[in-house]
């Protein structure tokens, strides 16, 4: 269910295709939200850098994980 609500933050002013490349990077190494949290943001930016508004929406990624776990 993460892997869908990551795909839709991220899929805002994007193409399907960066999406994808960005997710399938993402998922093997952070798929639960705890495990995005550990990546931090600069770490969360680095696997999705390629989409557009990538700084705010790995922000708003990282708060929404905070939200899921509390």
């Amino acid at each position: 269910m993460l892997s869908l609500l990551v795909a839709v933050a991220l899929s805002a002013q994007a193409t399907d295709v960066g999406v994808n490349k960005a997710t399938r990077r993402l998922f093997p190494v952070a798929n639960t939200p705890q495990a995005l949290l550990d990546l931090g943001y600069d770490g969360l930016c680095e696997y999705i850098k390629t989409i557009g508004l990538y700084r705010n929406k790995g922000k708003h990624l990282l708060e929404t994980c905070r939200i899921l776990l509390d």
